[in-house]
């Protein structure tokens, strides 16, 4: 379905380079929830930026369906984003303040040339399924719960019928009450989509371990603009490998775990824009860092049947 090919993305910072996204490569299949975690500035958001073209990469390649988007003119960029949707961190921006909620949705079917008729229908079927009264519709986006506004954004990316959908930490700002909704909702889609012979598939970006393991099928790793272990969710949570998933999982509340349990990492968080820096980006960090670790970056490499992990200890 899509595939991000060694993709990198370098900001100018002064006179270095600010490796945001740096060498990342990822697949997501049909029908496939791909987990992309890590803490606040790892580069997760860019890399969802970065697989609708949102923002130009520096290098690498997207490819949705065959089709190579790096490559393709704004017009026919256009018409592939048309399957392609994505669902941002906070509902408040990303709605129009000064229009009302229906005209906000009623300009997405328009930019699809659906006619009025068809995208009332559609529009109202879409806030059903997500139980939203139409009362709602009339309202101005700040009238609304930041829960209720969220479910109008996922309506919104719906309108289209995308085969994926890039979900930027769509439940981070919500309470923990409304985040389990939002989740059961994420899973109900998937699985009505299902039913209705269609597929969608999800890039699904968060720091919040718990809410990855609930919803995802596969879970992507990333530290400072760096994928450092990949695996499908079940064996990431039972087996984990590197030691930055290992402190993630440790940090994530969860009943029935001791205090002893927890996973603490020491030392200072390598800088992303010091020019030229060898080794791997967690060894400042790490507690079994060795002297290979500060001067040689490591690969990503299996372990197991679908674990790959970039750490020169496994």
């Amino acid at each position: 379905m899509l595939e991000l090919k060694s993709l990198k993305k370098y900001f100018p910072v002064g006179r270095t380079l600010l490796r945001a996204v740096d060498d990342v490569s990822l697949t997501i299949g049909n029908d496939d929830i791909l987990g992309v975690v890590g803490e606040s500035g790892c580069g997760k958001s860019t890399l969802g930026r970065l697989a609708l073209r949102l923002i130009e990469p520096t290098a690498g390649s997207v490819v949705f369906k065959g089709i190579e988007l790096t490559r393709l003119p704004r017009r026919k960029l256009s018409l592939a984003r048309q399957r392609m949707q994505m669902v941002f961190q906070n509902p408040f921006a990303s709605f129009n303040p000064k229009l009302r909620l229906i005209a906000s949705l009623i300009e997405v079917c328009r930019y699809y040339d659906m006619d009025t008729a068809t995208a009332h229908t559609k529009i109202r079927r879409l806030i059903a399924e997500f139980g939203l009264s139409e009362d709602t519709l009339p309202r101005y986006p700040q009238e609304l719960s930041g829960g209720q506004l969220q479910r109008f954004a996922i309506a919104r990316a719906l309108l289209s019928d995308p085969e994926i959908l890039i979900a930027d930490e769509p439940v981070s700002a919500l309470d923990v009450s409304v985040q389990a909704q939002l989740l059961n909702l994420f899973a109900l889609l998937r699985a009505n989509r299902r039913c209705e012979g269609r597929n969608l598939s999800m890039l699904f970006i968060s720091h919040d371990m718990s809410v990855i393991e609930y919803l995802c099928d596969r879970v992507a790793v990333m530290y400072l603009g760096k994928l450092v272990e990949l695996a499908p969710s079940d064996v990431l949570f039972r087996d984990t490998a590197h030691p930055y998933t290992q402190a993630l999982i440790a940090a994530a509340p969860r009943l029935g775990r001791s205090r002893a349990a927890a996973v603490a990492l020491r030392g200072e968080v390598a800088n992303p824009g010091a020019g030229n820096a060898v080794g791997c980006v967690f060894a400042p960090r790490c507690p079994h860092a060795v002297r290979q670790c500060r001067a040689e970056v490591p690969t990503l490499r299996e372990i197991g049947a679908r674990h790959a992990v970039a750490c020169h200890a496994l």
